[in-house]
């Protein structure tokens, strides 16, 4: 990624106590028995970029799944939400990448409100969206091998 230090703390428990990571989580929630297969986390983030020192920060409401999805239903930008300079996005798409999580998508709610905003994340293949791909054809897969 680039040379960007990035902190992020959580409100729930439970992701407080698996430290973000999906694997830490889904042992914590199959271990409680009124969770089942198919639960959900909701919790508030707060996202901090070290940019050359300066921190910006940006917050979220998330929803973690049980199958590994992440979708944000609330974004507070950083940076005013210029799309081409956004560390937010990247940032918490690189955690929930590392910790296992399958993938970032925000809510149908947030991409109607600001569709080129987000398409500009869903072309760049730094979220996922559903709503994006019916209204503009699925995207081609990425090969990293070649």
């Amino acid at each position: 990624m680039d040379n960007t230090d990035y902190e992020i703390n959580f409100t729930d428990l439970t992701l407080l106590e698996g430290e973000g990571n999906y694997d830490k989580v889904k042992e914590i929630m199959d271990n409680e028995a009124f969770a089942g297969d198919s639960w959900m986390l909701l919790t508030e983030v707060t996202l901090t970029a070290f940019i050359g020192g300066k921190p910006f920060e940006s917050s979220f409401i998330l929803h973690f799944y049980a199958n590994g999805d992440v979708y944000i239903n609330a974004y507070k930008s950083s940076s005013g939400g210029d799309v081409y300079y956004n560390p937010d996005i990247t940032g918490l798409t690189h955690f929930i990448k590392e910790n296992n999580w399958k993938s970032l998508r925000p809510s149908k709610d947030l991409v109607r409100d600001n569709t080129d905003f987000w398409k500009h994340f869903w072309d760049t293949y730094v979220i996922d969206s559903d709503y994006l791909d019916i209204r503009y054809g699925v995207r081609d897969e990425i090969d990293y091998t070649k």
